[in-house]
């Protein structure tokens, strides 16, 4: 008699050791709980704030007045070093359970064209939650027509400061290329993962690290202000992305499209940085 074939992709077997049964099996024998997921889910929110406040320090000791927006303004300069952290945290976990760094992102070269398709998709969806969730955000704080008056200083600050070129350069070119593998690694790679198989109920699992990347975002942040708005838009956009990892069970597509929503953003601030000085 021939046996059926699990249905989805919890009964596949994944060749990268980062599957739903894979992980359960290392589950049993005490190699994953769900402390470490846990604390990589929000782990990036104490060291980004870390960051903000040594750029600060060093801005105010400088004597700038306007330290605290300087801080916000390079967070993709200190935020290189806070991907570095997370880099090794993760080299460690993975080599603690058994298998590869690389496992996390599942790279299979049979499948780039369609990853690649998907990314560019991805891209454009994703950028719904998060721009819903930003403006709508401050309508609510702001209310009527003074939200869409107010909109342009969640992206800038009211205040006028000069960045450090080579640091907007930084922003520009070197971030996008470190971000986005290793915050995909992160969050959906290694804590989702995990979450979805140890949280008992897969909704979690997609949750806790989605908020955990809200949160960080309120350091990238032009404003205090904004940064509320940025915890709600990019929460949903880290939702958006758990839900379609969950389902597509492939990280290199949100990777792809998560490298294009970092670079518009820092590639932008570069050309003004040239354009106006």
């Amino acid at each position: 008699m021939e046996k059926r074939k699990p249905k989805g992709g919890a009964g596949r077997l994944d060749p990268t050791g980062n599957g739903i049964r894979e992980i359960a099996a290392r589950a049993r024998r005490g190699k994953v709980g769900r402390g470490w997921p846990l604390v990589v889910s929000f782990v990036r929110l104490p060291l980004a704030f870390l960051g903000l406040g040594l750029t600060y320090v060093v801005f105010a000791g400088l004597g700038s007045p306007y330290a605290l927006e300087l801080g916000y303004a390079t967070s993709t300069f200190y935020f290189t070093f806070v991907n570095l952290i997370c880099l090794t945290l993760l080299l460690w976990l993975t080599r603690r359970e058994g298998i590869r760094l690389r496992d996390l992102i599942g790279f299979r070269r049979e499948f780039l064209r369609r990853d690649v398709l998907f990314g560019a998709l991805w891209f454009f969806v994703l950028l719904v939650p998060l721009y819903s969730g930003i403006f709508l955000t401050a309508l609510v704080a702001y209310g009527g027509p003074e939200a869409f008056e107010r909109f342009q200083y969640i992206f800038a600050s009211e205040a006028s400061f000069e960045v450090p070129l080579w640091m907007v350069a930084w922003g520009a070119f070197v971030f996008p290329l470190v971000n986005a593998p290793i915050e995909e690694m992160h969050y959906r790679g290694y804590a989702q993962a995990r979450l979805v198989v140890l949280g008992g109920r897969p909704w979690i699992g997609v949750l806790v690290p989605a908020l955990g990347f809200g949160l960080q975002h309120m350091a990238f942040a032009p404003t205090l202000q904004g940064a509320t708005f940025y915890a709600v838009g990019f929460s949903l956009w880290g939702l958006g992305a758990g839900i379609i990892y969950h389902k597509q069970k492939r990280l290199m597509p949100l990777i792809l499209a998560h490298f294009p929503s970092n670079f518009v953003f820092t590639f932008a601030a570069f050309v003004a940085a040239l354009v106006f000085g």
